[in-house]
């Protein structure tokens, strides 16, 4: 992602917030949470929204404020850089999400 310039989508972020949570499975409340630990991003700025997971709002709170947003992951079992690659991915290729 290098060198690249972010990738921003208001369209694509709703998209993201129409999955259920990625933990919980929740249907209700989804968020668009950009993965802090994923990307390139300058001091304050998120990264690129092709990192965004959807979480519920309980599950969206817990990861903001447990420490070291890997090791959150880590402990639910999950590899969200890699459900967001391949839900980016789809995205970018024109498929159905």
């Amino acid at each position: 992602m290098e060198g690249r310039k972010k990738f921003r989508s208001k369209r694509y972020l709703v998209r993201v917030r129409g999955e259920s949570c990625l933990v919980c499975g929740s249907p209700y409340s989804v968020q668009a949470h950009h993965l802090r630990h994923a990307g390139e991003r300058g001091w304050g700025q998120k990264v690129s929204d092709e990192f965004c997971v959807p979480l519920c709002a309980l599950c969206h709170a817990d990861c903001h404020t447990r420490g070291r947003e890997s090791e959150w992951w880590a402990l639910k079992g999950i590899d969200p850089i890699e459900w967001a690659r391949i839900f980016y991915k789809k995205w970018e290729d024109g498929n159905d999400v």
